[in-house]
């Protein structure tokens, strides 16, 4: 929204060159001005351009309404992600726990077993205490506001009816703000999980729609790709919903949100549709040594 804000300038500048050039067409159109014409003409631009900066500043101002009110939504979003993250941490930890005090337990037998001359016996404690290891939940990534954005959206696509599959490796930190990289996961999902909602409805014995999560950090590049089943069309819906005033540009469809971020960061997004899926993919260039390759 930061980027739509500075474009409105040139556009008034174009439209106060076109006041003037009507004025003045309007003056030349007479062949014999009077002075109350003149006055008119003198003063016409005047109150175009104070009418235009007023325009400028009252439209400069409800975009930063619109702007804090969605990084307010985001923080807030976040902080709840955050909240839930960490509860679910503890009570992972807390089971982890319980199951390394399990497997230490049949570790033991195992080796009393061996000591004893049972293998197979001892095998049987093994495959239990691999059993047992398996139920750990390894953790969904290093970053913990990613971590908890996908938390929420996973949560949130299974109530939904849908599948979030992430492969998500980055590091403790990245040197982008966290709103901006909650704003970025938060967007994209919510992009891929309305199409597949959409999906469902139109198609009920469509198979368990799956929404794929690719993120990393590569040769200084921050890496973020997003694949979901969709309807035909998908594309022109996508560039439909930019030119779209309606508020809902700003909440869940937020491709333009998601384009300004990289923008704003040098990056760039790019959206393909192929034989029913829909990939976006964000590619944000990274400061010199902020951060090692995950």
């Amino acid at each position: 929204m930061r980027n739509e804000r500075h474009s409105i300038a040139p556009y008034l500048a174009v439209l106060f060159v076109l006041q003037c050039l009507a004025v003045l067409f309007t003056l030349l159109l007479s062949s014999e001005p009077t002075l109350t014409e003149i006055v008119i003409c003198t003063v016409a631009p005047l109150a175009a351009a104070l009418l235009d900066v007023w325009v400028a500043t009252r439209t400069s101002k409800t975009l930063r309404a619109c702007e804090a009110a969605y990084e307010a939504d985001v923080a807030r979003d976040l902080q709840t992600s955050l909240e839930e993250y960490r509860s679910a941490s503890r009570d992972d930890r807390t089971l982890t726990q319980q199951i390394g005090t399990r497997v230490e337990g049949e570790l033991a037998w195992a080796r009393e077993a061996l000591v004893s001359g049972e293998p197979n016996k001892a095998q049987q404690h093994l495959s239990v205490g691999l059993e047992i290891a398996s139920q750990a939940h390894a953790p969904i990534c290093e970053n913990a506001i990613v971590a908890a954005v996908l938390s929420s959206k996973a949560r949130q696509c299974s109530t939904a009816g849908v599948a979030l599959q992430p492969e998500v490796r980055l590091p403790e930190s990245l040197p982008i703000g966290n709103t901006e990289l909650a704003s970025l996961f938060f967007n994209l999902i919510d992009n891929a999980l309305h199409e597949c909602e959409a999906l469902l409805e139109e198609e009920s014995t469509h198979q368990e729609p799956t929404i794929c999560v690719r993120s990393f950090v590569q040769a200084g590049q921050l890496y973020i790709e997003v694949a979901n089943p969709c309807r035909p069309g998908a594309e022109r819906r996508r560039r439909a919903a930019l030119l779209n005033a309606d508020s809902t540009m700003f909440h869940g469809l937020g491709s333009g949100i998601v384009a300004e971020i990289a923008h704003s960061k040098g990056g760039l997004t790019e959206h393909e549709e192929h034989h029913g899926r829909f990939v976006v993919r964000v590619m944000i260039p990274l400061p010199d040594d902020s951060v090692k390759a995950a």
